[in-house]
């Protein structure tokens, strides 16, 4: 299990009221002419507020996803979307952020 922690901070003063949180594999930039692929992770489980970021706070938002590794030419996108709203964010996450994970120690 993979667990990924994410801090949205807002800076305005307007409530950050959020719609969507998507995870996907995407395909790098290609010719105009080739197809592209892409596939949508869902977490297993959130942690943290993940309805609204209100003005001049922050969240930790924290998604367990099942493990996996990102094939060459693609990267893992994660996609903040507002509701009613154009403040949309995208991050784009490379495999070798992703193998450089730290393991969490056992509590057995």
């Amino acid at each position: 299990m993979l667990f990924i922690q994410v801090l949205l901070k807002n800076q305005s003063s307007i409530n950050y009221d959020i719609d969507l949180l998507r995870f996907s594999i995407k395909d790098q930039k290609r010719a105009n002419r080739t197809a592209s692929q892409e596939r949508d992770l869902q977490p297993v489980y959130i942690a943290g507020n993940k309805a609204i970021v209100a003005a001049d706070t922050q969240n930790v938002i924290v998604f367990a996803v099942p493990k996996f590794t990102i094939p060459e030419h693609q990267y893992l996108s994660f996609e903040v979307n507002e509701l009613n709203g154009g403040r949309n964010l995208s991050v784009k996450i490379n495999n070798r952020t992703i193998t450089r994970a730290k393991q969490l120690p056992s509590f057995e």
